[in-house]
């Protein structure tokens, strides 16, 4: 169907709805690509996922350490997770579709002092 018959149906949602009905794959997840895509959604932050460590004291007499009893086994105190998340697939996004595209270097090939430079 060209793309003219396919504009003069009737609403948006009937378009949207005939799209779908020729698409070859199963429609993407939006859910996870936003999970990720933004840092602040990743498990790293999920205590369930990557729960705190317990570590084992051999002198359980420091008054830093909060001491958990842990029964006869020994002493221990909770250790937080470094929880870091850092985006980079959204870098890499950027850096592909600017490969891709030529983004960052058409500005750099027709600077007027690098006329002379080509890149190829």
């Amino acid at each position: 169907m060209p793309i003219e018959e396919l504009f003069k149906q009737g609403s948006a949602n009937d378009i949207v709805a005939e799209l779908k009905n020729g698409r070859p794959i199963a429609l993407p997840n939006a859910e996870k690509a936003r999970k990720t895509l933004n840092p602040k959604l990743h498990d790293i932050h999920n205590p369930i996922i990557r729960p705190d460590k317990r570590v084992k004291i051999d002198n359980a007499s420091d008054e830093d350490d909060k001491v958990i009893d842990a029964g006869g086994g020994g002493a221990y105190r909770i250790e937080k997770v470094a929880r870091i998340a850092i985006a980079l697939q959204k870098l890499i996004i950027g850096r592909a579709t600017s490969f891709c595209f030529w983004q960052s270097l058409l500005p750099t090939m027709l600077h007027p002092k690098q006329t002379e430079r080509r890149w190829f």
